[in-house]
């Protein structure tokens, strides 16, 4: 499927969602964000990376059963080198932080 920029949609299945689709997507699931990047022919082709904190009240929730994913395209290019790149550095710089 398809999806267009800045539109979330929700499906159980992630992989499936973005199998005929290419880009970067920012994705949600049980509190936890996610930065995901497709490739048309290979569904996923970096990731999930997960950014951020997970939310803790939302975790109560998933004895309710599965809970599907939130995706969002947020750009029709890959960028997974810049981002592996950027998170790289802040390890880099946490590492200095704590010596």
């Amino acid at each position: 499927m398809k999806l267009e920029l800045n539109t979330p949609i929700q499906a159980y299945n992630l992989a499936a969602a973005l199998e005929d689709d290419s880009g970067t997507f920012f994705c949600q699931s049980a509190g936890q964000s996610y930065v995901v990047v497709a490739k048309e022919g290979h569904s996923i082709s970096y990731g999930p990376q997960p950014i951020g904190r997970r939310v803790q009240e939302v975790q109560s929730q998933s004895a309710l059963g599965p809970e599907p994913w939130t995706i969002t395209k947020v750009s029709s290019q890959d960028i997974s080198p810049e981002f592996e790149e950027q998170q790289s550095q802040r390890r880099q710089s946490d590492k200095e932080k704590r010596a």
